[in-house]
């Protein structure tokens, strides 16, 4: 199973509501769960529907207060189908518009990693 893991630091302070809003209207995501963990990380748990290989790609974001600012991880993943079990790349697209979304709210890339 192929994932994208994207770090995004933000050092304000933005309404995790408002980012939620634009996860799911820009991002055409369907709600799943919104886990807040203390008062300092939320949990974002999306999926989006895929007709080109007829399955659901998933998606987390972790928003979490850290020294120097908030930290915004995004992990895309699931979206196979069939024998092999291809996404055809929807939980890497699905990470992208998701990580385009923070990049707007000004979070900026700290680190990138694929497995």
């Amino acid at each position: 199973m192929s994932k994208i893991i994207v770090q995004f630091l933000n050092e304000k302070v933005e309404d995790y509501n408002k980012i939620v809003g634009s996860l799911l209207a820009e991002g055409e995501a369907e709600l799943v769960k919104i886990v807040p963990v203390g008062k300092d990380a939320t949990v974002i748990c999306l999926e989006k529907y895929y007709a080109r290989n007829g399955s659901y790609a998933s998606l987390t974001v972790i928003l979490e207060n850290v020294e120097g600012g908030n930290l915004a991880t995004v992990i895309g993943y699931g979206g196979g189908e069939g024998i092999f079990n291809d996404s055809l790349g929807a939980n890497s697209k699905f990470a992208d518009k998701a990580a385009e979304i923070l990049n707007s709210y000004g979070y900026e890339l700290r680190e990138e990693s694929k497995q």
